[in-house]
């Protein structure tokens, strides 16, 4: 087989699996892969999971989660407003 005829195939068969519309069955396996890796690492059910496509996708989401903690940490909630940073912004 010619080294070109993998990658015309994985670009004409490729998935779009950002959700379940899109791929019903990357849709599940990652469902499925969530639950698992949070009963693995001893994580809370609700905790949040997603599976990123590549390395930027993934620094970007664990920086913005470290963010979110770190600044959560330094200042504890006032009274008056409810919220020491607007972290969702």
């Amino acid at each position: 087989m010619p080294p070109c005829v993998p990658i015309i195939l994985t670009t004409g068969w490729d998935q779009v699996g950002f959700n379940a519309v899109m791929s019903p069955a990357a849709a599940l396996v990652e469902e499925v892969a969530g639950v698992w890796l949070k009963e693995a690492l001893g994580l809370p059910a609700d905790a949040s999971f997603g599976i990123v496509t590549g390395a930027q996708g993934g620094n970007t989401v664990g920086l913005a989660a470290a963010r979110h903690q770190v600044l959560e940490r330094a200042a504890p909630v006032p009274p008056v407003t409810g919220h020491a940073w607007d972290l969702p912004r």
